[in-house]
Parts: C-alpha cells; sequence; structure tokens
C-alpha cells in the first residue's frame, strides 16, 4: 500500500502572491455551493468551440463558395446543350433534303434485300 501524505502546512511564504492569498480566504459557505467560489467574469471558451462570429463567417464563406460553384455548373451544362445540339444539326444536315421527309417504310422498301445482313460492302476485297 502507498503511504499517506501529509497535507502541507499553509504558512506566510505561501500566500506571497495575492491569487493564493484570496483564494486562502475565500471559504465555501457549503459543499458544491454555486456562490462558495466565485467565477471569473470572463467567460472561458472551451477548446473546440466557435465562436458566433466565426459562425457566421463559415456560413457567409459557405454561401459564396456554393453560389460560385452553382454558377461554374450552370455554365458547363449550358456549353454542353449546346454542343450537343450543334452535333444533332451537323448530323441531320448530312441527310438529303430529299430524303428527310420520307417514311422508314418508304425508305426500306427502296433498298434491294441482299443475302447479306451487313449494309456496308468492304472495301480494298
Amino acid at each position: 500500500m502507498a503511504p499517506v501524505r501529509s497535507k502541507k502546512q499553509i504558512t506566510e511564504q505561501a500566500l506571497t502572491s495575492p491569487r493564493k492569498l484570496a483564494m486562502a480566504e475565500t471559504v465555501p459557505l457549503r459543499a458544491g455551493s454555486p456562490s462558495a467560489y466565485p467565477r471569473s467574469p470572463i467567460k472561458r471558451r472551451t477548446p473546440g468551440t466557435i465562436t458566433m462570429q466565426q459562425k457566421q463567417a463559415m456560413i457567409d464563406n459557405m454561401q459564396l463558395e456554393i453560389t460560385e460553384r452553382a454558377r461554374r455548373l450552370r455554365a458547363q451544362y449550358s456549353f454542353m446543350a449546346t454542343t450537343v445540339r450543334s452535333r444533332v444539326e451537323m448530323r441531320i444536315n448530312r441527310i438529303p433534303m430529299s430524303m428527310r421527309h420520307v417514311k422508314m417504310g418508304d425508305l426500306l422498301q427502296k433498298v434491294p434485300r441482299t443475302g447479306t445482313t451487313t449494309s456496308h460492302k468492304i472495301r480494298g476485297s
């Protein structure tokens, strides 16, 4: 078993600092009483917490980032839509004007059926 320590006696030399002197003079009224130990008027900030100003600044920064990201995404999908539209128009323009209004059934009747399943001939053979 560990040896029991004896309590140190408060001496005049130990009460040299005003804080120690004030603590020695403070006598609690009851154990656990809120007025037993006067608290500091400055609220101590616990580590890991943020102030309201910091919280508001973070919210403002996040709002700016979201707005900027939304603007970039809108610009990107607008560019993609114009690209797709121009590609479709280019493919449509490859079809001759006389063939654009022909129905698929009529087009299939015009093409002679052959025994092969491929519609393109292989070049060079």
